[in-house]
């Protein structure tokens, strides 16, 4: 059977990774009976991708990589297409891969409000300890990275729009009127023009391809069912679809209905209490219980360092210095990623206050506040 590793559910998705939800969507309407892990940590994947598909003894990770593996399965949602149209597909694929996924991301992580208010919490409430200190931050800088070449940062005119935009902060909604005015960031017009090129497609059928879902359906419920779905601090993107392309926002929620109604998990999902990491290891055992894990190192070689064992040869004052010496190396190495994780402020909680400064700082990184003070 089956086994899908894959990131857990939140803001009313059932998944916070597009990949991961367009994989267990294409698992679920081909019929296929599956199990899920809610790893919900991509250092449980082999290569550090989610999501990871175990069949037999055949482990695979990475969307393309498991799509591959499920169409070998014999089950390919495309076999009704024709050759043109599989090219069609792949590049309505490419567009919501590319750019909805940076439209995505902009709304998200360089949206500070949104990031601190939303994105931040469900993802520490997901992740286990260590990683829910890191890997939201490592997430976010990738995703920074990856804007980089749409210059995201405020120019000139988005500032004077923000004047705007400041007079509706009470209302978390904000009117429609003012996503009609055209968008005050030109990353809006980017996700405006997809949402247009595929609800031009979608026209009035029932999926992209007439009445039989293929990939491309569930890569796009992947991708759009995470613009849609989650109430943000500022959720532009689902007001967008609500407002202006009403017949993609109901085709969202038509697929939403599909997912639910052919689910094919063979036993409920793990919670968050049962789920167990996939692959153990010497880091992963200190994460599940850090202080555990030291007690037991410190009673077997500090308590009695020198004692030799019955079945092993006695060991030399070298091997039990070097042995003193890495156990004491490990734990100055635990108690530095602590310390750093004080002194950077990766543990703390965050309040944006309502006015200029601080709606400023909900488009660019809090973190670097200071450095672009400096530049002024």
């Amino acid at each position: 059977m089956l086994q899908l590793l894959t990131w857990g559910g939140a803001l009313d998705c059932p998944s916070l990774d597009p990949a991961c939800l367009a994989v267990e969507t294409y698992i679920r309407l081909s019929g296929l009976p599956y199990q899920r892990q809610l790893v919900n940590n991509p250092n449980a994947s082999p290569t550090g991708d989610l999501p990871v598909l175990i069949d037999d003894r055949i482990w695979v990770s990475g969307y393309d990589r498991v799509m591959s593996q499920l169409i070998k399965t014999g089950n390919d949602l495309d076999k009704h297409l024709t050759a043109q149209q599989k090219a069609l597909a792949k590049g309505y694929m490419s567009l919501l891969q590319t750019t909805m996924q940076d439209c995505l991301l902009f709304s998200w992580y360089h949206d500070a409000k949104n990031y601190t208010s939303n994105i931040r919490p469900s993802l520490a409430h997901l992740i286990p300890f260590p990683y829910r200190y890191i890997v939201p931050m490592q997430m976010r800088k990738r995703a920074k990275a990856r804007l980089v070449p749409y210059g995201v940062e405020l120019t000139e005119a988005d500032k004077n729009r923000s004047v705007f935009e400041r007079a509706r902060e009470a209302n978390r909604a904000e009117s429609v009127s003012t996503l009609m005015e055209g968008g005050w960031h030109h990353m809006f017009t980017r996700v405006r023009e997809g949402y247009k090129t595929l609800q031009t497609k979608l026209g009035d059928q029932k999926f992209f391809f007439g009445d039989s879902p293929s990939t491309l359906d569930c890569v796009a419920f992947g991708y759009l069912s995470l613009h849609y779905f989650p109430k943000l601090a500022r959720d532009r993107l689902r007001i967008i679809l609500e407002a202006e392309f009403p017949s993609l926002a109901k085709y969202i929620e038509r697929m939403r209905d599909l997912y639910e109604s052919s689910s094919t998990l063979s036993s409920p999902p793990p919670t968050a209490e049962t789920k167990t990491p996939v692959l153990p290891s010497f880091f992963n055992s200190i994460a599940a219980d850090p202080w555990a894990w030291f007690q037991r190192v410190k009673s077997e070689r500090l308590v009695n360092p020198f004692a030799s064992t019955e079945t092993g040869p006695k060991k030399s004052q070298a091997e039990l210095d070097f042995e003193r010496k890495r156990v004491w190396s490990i734990a100055a190495g635990v108690f530095s990623v602590v310390v750093y994780v004080v002194w950077n402020g990766l543990v703390r909680i965050e309040k944006i206050e309502d006015g200029d400064e601080a709606y400023d700082s909900g488009m660019y990184d809090v973190e670097e506040d200071e450095e672009m003070d400096e530049e002024d």
